[in-house]
């Protein structure tokens, strides 16, 4: 039966290495068969697939940019005052 399903831990690597390698056919089949009765697996996909979405938007050069562009020195001090009183109570 092991040899049939995949476990739950070696699916969430399949997650992340379909995303850099394109999965064999057989592994990809048990792969989606897995992610067909395992919910846990499924949400742990889509939410990792949102992950990569959103950090693909944040670390795009011009977005990058832009949102330093944006932020005055004024701002920055503030931001590092909230972040040294968090640390440092």
């Amino acid at each position: 039966m092991d040899r049939l399903f995949f476990t739950c831990e070696h699916t969430s690597y399949l997650v992340e290495r379909d995303k850099v390698d394109k999965l064999p056919l057989l592994q990809r089949l048990r792969y989606w068969v897995h992610l067909q009765y395992c919910r846990a697996c499924l949400n742990f996909k889509r939410q990792s697939d949102r992950l990569d979405d959103i950090l693909s938007i944040i670390f795009h050069k011009d977005y990058a940019k832009k949102k330093l562009e944006k932020m005055d020195e004024a701002s920055k001090e503030t931001m590092r005052k909230r972040l040294e009183e968090k640390i440092n109570p």
